[in-house]
């Protein structure tokens, strides 16, 4: 994995980051808000300064 190798390299934590967010939007839709939260934090963690992550996160938290 290349973050074990480069654990800054952006555009590998982006993609996690996406990958958790669209994951944890699935989540979302099938009616699994813990489960989306859960991802959604995660996704999070690999890209902190995504507005759309932070919007769906919101908006998953009120839905609850």
């Amino acid at each position: 994995m290349a973050l074990k190798i480069k654990p800054d390299y952006n555009r590998a934590n982006g993609g996690i980051g996406t990958t958790y967010n669209n994951e944890g939007i699935e989540a979302a839709n099938k009616g699994d808000i813990d489960e989306a939260i859960n991802l959604l934090r995660k996704a999070l963690q690999y890209d902190p300064d995504s507005h759309q992550i932070k919007k769906n996160l919101a908006g998953v938290l009120h839905a609850k």
